[in-house]
């Protein structure tokens, strides 16, 4: 669900690096992340 001027556009991620990024549109000035979860998934 996406509350009103939080909207995700982009998550990229590298597993190789460990890194994760996200990038954020439709909304300026700072904001602050309520909650990650990341699932591994081992195939």
């Amino acid at each position: 669900s996406c509350e009103e001027g939080y909207i995700t556009k982009t998550v990229d991620v590298f597993p190789d690096t460990d890194r994760v990024r996200i990038e954020i549109g439709e909304t300026e000035g700072s904001f602050y992340i309520e909650s990650i979860e990341l699932i591994c998934i081992n195939e």
